[in-house]
């Protein structure tokens, strides 16, 4: 029965779309160290646990391996979070970076303004509130955060054209000619 479930599970997951994400050449430093164990996006992929390459992207002064999938993980967990920012003129506020909990239907403060030490959940995605703010901007917004597991490095980095997706509607696979700004659904050759 375990054997069956397990067989079910990697099914799944090799029948499914993966997912080529751009990481800026800093943030996949702090990912292949293992330090930096969340990777926060403004949306979410349809699809429950998948496979992500990891992109890094150009960096302004040139770094090895920059614009080359240097490697995957898994993300079989996604949390949903929500900011509460407001204008610089109103400082004096509280502010707070919520995470939803599906199964208790509740939100719970994981970060704010008031904290005296920096948070577990700061501490997981390599980011200070600051960073939030100029990601996301002011006011009530959801975000995701895609928790990394079993993270492999490449020792050799892969070339995007390695890769292809499906063009518009068609089910035809074409290479990748460009990286995605942000995130892509993406297959490997």
């Amino acid at each position: 029965n375990i054997v069956r479930t397990a067989v079910r599970e990697w099914t799944a997951i090799i029948m499914s779309d993966c997912v080529l994400l751009s990481i800026q050449p800093k943030y996949v430093s702090l990912i292949a160290q293992g330090v930096k164990t969340i990777e926060i996006r403004k949306t979410r992929p349809n699809i429950s646990s998948f496979k992500c390459y990891i992109y890094m992207s150009k960096s302004k002064n040139g770094c090895e391996h920059e614009q080359k999938i240097i490697g995957e993980f898994m993300c079989y967990d996604i949390s949903v979070y929500e900011t509460e920012f407001y204008s610089e003129s109103e400082q004096s506020v509280f502010e707070a970076i919520w995470e939803y909990d599906e199964e208790e239907d509740i939100f719970t403060a994981v970060a704010s303004n008031e904290d005296k030490v920096k948070s577990k959940f700061l501490k997981e995605t390599c980011l200070e509130l600051e960073d939030f703010r100029r990601y996301l901007g002011n006011g009530e917004i959801t975000f995701y955060g895609w928790h990394i597991s079993d993270l492999v490095i490449y020792s050799k980095p892969k070339d995007l054209s390695e890769f292809y997706r499906r063009s518009g509607r068609d089910s035809v696979l074409k290479p990748l000619s460009r990286p995605p700004q942000s995130v892509s659904y993406t297959h490997l050759t």
